[in-house]
């Protein structure tokens, strides 16, 4: 997954419900959790759940993503 791709297909549904990302670099991490968050109020407004399958976990990873939601809000 990346950030073309992601943006393909959140303008190809704007519908969309829930939005699951298997796989994601820790470079697009951060283009992509901006993206999202700036559509939702023009391009998702019906997205009610965002998923990250990350398959290595680290807690800088999920303090990075809430840094990004704490300063889009």
């Amino acid at each position: 997954m990346n950030i073309d791709l992601t943006q393909f297909l959140i303008i190809l549904c704007p519908r969309m419900k829930h939005f699951e990302i298997t796989w994601i670099t820790d470079t697009d991490l951060n283009k992509i959790v901006r993206f999202i968050l700036i559509k939702t109020l023009t391009h998702t407004v019906h997205l009610h759940s965002l998923r990250f399958n990350i398959q290595y976990g680290r807690d800088e990873i999920v303090n990075e993503i809430q840094k990004i939601i704490d300063a889009e809000k």
